[in-house]
C-alpha cells in the first residue's frame, strides 16, 4: 500500500519541522519537509500530496502578530492552490504557529469567516509566554478524526499568542468546531478552547504540540509514570494523531 505524502513547511522562523517530519514517518506518512520558499515558486508539488503541515516556531520573529506574516506571504501567492486543496479533500495541519497562521489565512474556523476574520490567536491572558505541558479533553464526536480513539490526554504547549477569541455575535457557535479543549484554563482561552478545525474536518489547527508527546519518554514525569506501572502498551497521543491523520489521508 502506497503511504500518504505529507509536506511539513521549514523556513522563515519554522523550527519544528524536523521532529514534524519525523512524527508524520512514524505515524505512516511518506514526509518530507520543503522550504517556504519552494512552496511559493513551485506550489503546484501540492497536488501530489495528500498532507500539508504547518509546524511551530516564529515565523518571522512574531512581527506584527504570530503567524500573520506568514498568512500573507502564503495567500498572496498561492491562494487559489490552497483552497483548491482543501476543496479536493486533501488535509492540513497547523501546529501552534503553524495554527495561528491558518487563522490568518482565514481556513479557520471556514465557513464561519464569511466575509471578515472572525476569529484571532491573541496574547495569553497571563502575558506571559506558556511552556508547560497541559490536561486537555477530546470531545465523544471526535470519533473518526484526527483524536479518535482519544478521550483525556497531556501534551506540551509553548505559546505567548494562543488565546482564542471571536467577534462571532453568538460565542456558542464556536464550540462545534472545537476537537480539543483545556482542561483548565492555561491563556484565556474561549471556553478553554484548546483547537479549531473547518466544518470538514479536514483542517486543523491546534496550539498543544503532538509532535513532540510521539514516544512515551518525551513526558517529564516519565520515570515516575514508570514507577507507577502505567499502561505504555498503547502509543502516546501525539503519535495516534498522526497515525489518525494517516488514516484520514488514506481515504480522502
Amino acid at each position: 500500500m502506497v503511504s500518504p505524502r505529507a509536506i511539513v513547511l521549514a523556513g522563515d522562523g519554522v523550527n519544528c519541522e524536523n521532529e514534524t517530519v519525523h512524527a508524520l514517518r512514524l505515524g505512516g506518512f511518506e514526509a518530507e519537509s520543503q522550504h517556504v520558499s519552494r512552496l511559493l515558486k513551485t506550489g503546484d508539488f501540492l497536488s501530489n500530496s495528500d498532507l500539508l503541515v504547518l509546524p511551530g516556531g516564529f515565523s518571522f520573529g512574531d512581527e506584527i502578530q504570530s503567524g500573520k506574516v506568514l498568512a500573507l506571504k502564503i495567500m498572496s501567492r498561492l491562494k487559489e492552490e490552497i483552497e483548491e486543496f482543501v476543496e479536493r479533500g486533501k488535509l492540513i495541519i497547523g501546529i501552534c504557529n503553524g495554527f495561528q497562521a491558518l487563522v490568518n489565512m482565514r481556513l479557520l474556523p471556514g465557513n464561519l469567516q464569511k466575509e471578515r476574520k472572525s476569529v484571532s490567536l491573541v496574547h495569553n491572558e497571563q502575558t506571559r509566554f506558556s511552556d508547560t505541558w497541559v490536561d486537555l479533553d477530546i470531545p465523544p464526536s471526535q470519533e473518526g478524526h484526527f483524536f479518535a480513539g482519544l478521550e483525556k490526554i497531556q501534551l506540551p504547549i509553548r505559546h505567548g499568542e494562543g488565546r482564542i477569541v471571536t467577534s462571532l455575535p453568538d460565542q456558542d457557535a464556536l464550540l462545534s468546531y472545537c476537537p480539543m479543549f483545556y482542561t483548565e484554563d492555561v491563556n484565556g482561552s474561549l471556553a478553554r478552547m484548546a483547537a479549531l478545525q473547518n466544518e470538514a474536518g479536514t483542517v486543523l489547527g491546534m496550539m498543544p504540540h503532538p509532535e513532540a508527546y510521539i514516544r512515551w519518554t518525551q513526558h517529564p514525569n516519565w520515570p515516575l509514570m514508570k514507577t507507577r506501572g502505567e499502561d505504555f502498551s498503547c502509543d502516546p497521543p501525539g503519535l495516534i494523531i498522526f497515525r489518525n491523520a494517516c488514516q484520514i489521508a488514506r481515504h480522502s
